[in-house]
């Protein structure tokens, strides 16, 4: 899933536990995003030849992508309390 479907995934309560799953699966390690910045440090032509994957590693290297998960979760667990 790509960080704009991420970013603009909407809260379902009826499908909490699946979506908690599926966000909790997406979390990048910090290996993921040593390797995500490295991948751009070493091919700094992406930005030109591959823009998308290159915005995609300097989200998941700089764990904005891991922030909009907590955020996500954060909506799930404050705006679902009565499903469990």
């Amino acid at each position: 899933m790509m960080f704009s479907d991420l970013d603009s995934l909407q809260i379902n309560c009826g499908q909490r536990s699946q979506q908690i799953a599926l966000l909790q699966s997406m979390r990048s390690t910090p290996d993921d995003r040593l390797l995500a910045l490295l991948s751009n440090t070493v091919q700094p032509w992406k930005q030109f030849s591959n823009p998308e994957q290159y915005q995609e590693n300097a989200l998941i290297g700089y764990g904005r992508t891991n922030w909009v998960i907590n955020q996500k979760l954060m909506e799930l667990r404050d705006n679902c309390r009565s499903n469990p």
